[in-house]
């Protein structure tokens, strides 16, 4: 692969200003099978042969991000759909339609669905969607209201799932068709500010405002957010553009990045290659020589790549790279206590601020959110934190907590601390255990004799609760109720 680059910077200026270059990135597609750019949206840049027969329709799929042009490659309405590389003009046929005479397409907005219409033959105006995965096509309509001599621009509008058909006639009054793929139902108005023939069509992005491509006549038109009112728009090329659109020329996670810490990095890449071109961080060329480079450095980055071997040459969308810290996280105890009895709590301190969850054993869990926690079982614990700019991590170092197995004060029946009246009872228990408390219960814990947790209760808000202990083995446990008041240990044997 060829590339251009410049060892001494200081020649970077004279570089760009040598060459035409544009900002925009526009191609479109003309009656000589050629591909055309646009220098600004009032005048050109280049025109590009592509070998091929009439141009009936370009667009770029959000699947792959990839450009894709119908052609007439026998002029005898044949019509087969490409995939192509705008800079280079390499093609890769994907389907040779059955539909014939196409006289403009667009496709979904996920990339599976071909949309065409019909612009000769008896089926004039017949709208037909080609599954691009198994091939099939499914007639949508053919309802589009007396389309005799008519010609047609076709776009999908992804806000409102709906195709829009701006028609062209000599014969009788021109309309705007749109065409609900949900229910198929087909809304016509009068189109107003032009009188002849339409071939293509480009959703601006915003509501139902379009660029419409008269055809063959290099006549561009935008339309008010009805689609409906238009106006000249541009009217300067001499390809005589049937269809055009907008594209991406670099793959990225996101047009706006976030990089986490210095050890951190995102990939850039060229979706077209196989061309010359150069990278520039904040408008100074950088010396990286490969299609795709690894940014782990804050800067506007963007390519400037040559249009064939024309030398001419167009500006990339900017990829704009932004460094965050990475939080610290670190988990303290005041005390430096790693042993814990069935009735004590351990409180654990780690990072403020920011997005806060705790862990036990690499489990969530649920509801701890603070900057501290309180332990009540032996584990793992750690702590992750998010900041705002989105960048995470967790203590380097997890505390750990093992169960106390002797020293631990003796609990029984009559052991309170600080809870009002709560009585548990059958005891010995043999199937179900019943806790009754003055005040609501907020949880239920039992533990083992060795202080293992084999049954909690998060949240009750209940003062009656039934306990189902069926599935436990003989022997003797601790139950811990805790209630707005204080809790109690209780001892039982089951």
């Amino acid at each position: 692969m060829k590339k251009i680059f410049t060892i001494v910077c200081a020649l970077c200026s004279f570089f760009v200003s040598a060459q035409d270059t544009t900002n925009l990135r526009w191609v479109g597609v003309n009656e000589d099978g050629e591909f055309n750019f646009f220098k600004t949206d009032t005048s050109d840049l280049i025109n590009y042969v592509s070998g091929y027969g009439t141009g009936q329709g370009v667009f770029m799929s959000n699947k792959d991000s990839l450009l894709y042009a119908i052609f007439d490659v026998n002029a005898d309405g044949d019509r087969n759909l490409y995939s192509f590389n705008p800079f280079t003009g390499a093609y890769s046929l994907v389907r040779d339609l059955g539909v014939p005479y196409v006289s403009s397409a667009d496709i979904s907005d996920d990339g599976l669905t071909l949309y065409v219409i019909e612009g000769n033959n008896a089926t004039l105006g017949q709208i037909t969607s080609v599954n691009l995965t198994t091939g099939v096509e499914t007639v949508v309509t053919t309802a589009l209201n007396d389309p005799a001599n008519s010609s047609y621009g076709i776009e999908l509008n992804p806000t409102n799932n709906s195709l829009y058909v701006f028609e062209g006639s000599y014969a009788s009054a021109n309309r705007v068709q749109a065409i609900d793929l949900t229910t198929t139902v087909n809304t016509n108005s009068p189109m107003v500010g032009w009188s002849t023939q339409i071939h293509g069509a480009k959703w601006t992005g915003t509501g139902s405002k379009f660029i419409v491509t008269a055809g063959y006549g290099c006549d561009m038109l935008m339309t008010d957010a009805t689609g409906n009112n238009l106006t000249s728009f541009y009217s300067t090329c001499p390809y005589n553009t049937a269809d055009v659109e907008d594209f991406k020329m670099l793959r990225a996670e996101n047009d706006s990045i976030i990089v986490c810490g210095t050890s951190d990095s995102t990939m850039i890449s060229l979706i077209y290659s196989g061309t010359n071109f150069t990278w520039y961080r904040n408008g100074v060329l950088l010396p990286a020589t490969n299609d795709t480079i690894m940014i782990a450095t804050s800067g506007n980055y963007k390519a400037l790549v040559e249009i064939g071997t024309t030398g001419n040459y167009m500006w990339s969308e900017t990829i704009v790279v932004n460094v965050a810290t990475v939080p610290v996280v670190n988990i303290t105890q005041a005390t430096n206590d790693t042993l814990i009895c069935p009735s004590e709590t351990i409180i654990l301190t780690g990072a403020t601020g920011g997005s806060l969850q705790w862990y036990r054993n690499g489990v969530l869990i649920p509801g701890a959110n603070a900057s501290t926690y309180a332990a009540t079982l032996a584990g793992t614990y750690n702590q992750t934190k998010t900041n705002t700019s989105g960048c995470s991590d967790s203590a380097a170092v997890s505390y750990v907590i093992d169960n106390q197995l002797v020293g631990c004060p003796a609990v029984g029946i009559a052991d309170v601390q600080g809870a009002s009246s709560i009585r548990v009872y059958p005891n010995p228990v043999v199937t179900n255990l019943f806790i009754e408390s003055a005040d609501a219960i907020k949880s239920i814990v039992i533990y083992d004799i060795v202080g293992k947790e084999v049954y909690r209760a998060e949240s009750t808000g209940k003062n009656n609760l039934s306990i189902n202990l069926s599935d436990l083995v003989s022997g003797f446990y601790f139950v811990r109720t805790i209630t707005d008041a204080g809790e109690k240990i209780q001892k039982i044997q089951k």
